[in-house]
């Protein structure tokens, strides 16, 4: 199984709940999904496009709400996400207790490299 490390190794399945705690619960007051880009080998993690696309090889393309700019969450972006969380931002990797702010940070992160919105 795929893992994606940063101070600690991170499971596909873990990175796949924080996805939909984010999109489920989180990122909705400021993005909405506008596509989805379809992995050429699509794996089912969660069953979840908007979570499966973007740990497989595919992504989820976001606005932002009353903009035109488009950005693309996929591996990659998830890949400097991690990176770029603080120490306290990684707390919940620790223990896995992430709620709907956790993973709106986190999405958040991934695609901008900071915390804009919250």
């Amino acid at each position: 199984m795929e893992k994606f490390s940063v101070a600690r190794d991170v499971s596909v399945e873990d990175l796949a709940d924080i996805l939909i705690t984010g999109f489920e619960g989180g990122i909705g007051y400021w993005a909405c999904i506008e596509d989805y880009i379809e992995p050429k080998n699509a794996k089912e993690i969660s069953g979840c496009r908007y979570a499966d696309y973007p740990l497989t090889g595919g992504g989820v393309i976001l606005s932002v709400t009353d903009e035109e700019e488009q950005y693309t969450l996929d591996g990659a972006a998830i890949r400097r996400g991690l990176q770029s969380l603080t120490p306290k931002q990684m707390r919940f990797l620790d223990t896995m207790d992430c709620d709907a702010s956790d993973a709106d940070q986190f999405i958040q992160m991934c695609l901008f490299g900071k915390v804009i919105f919250g």
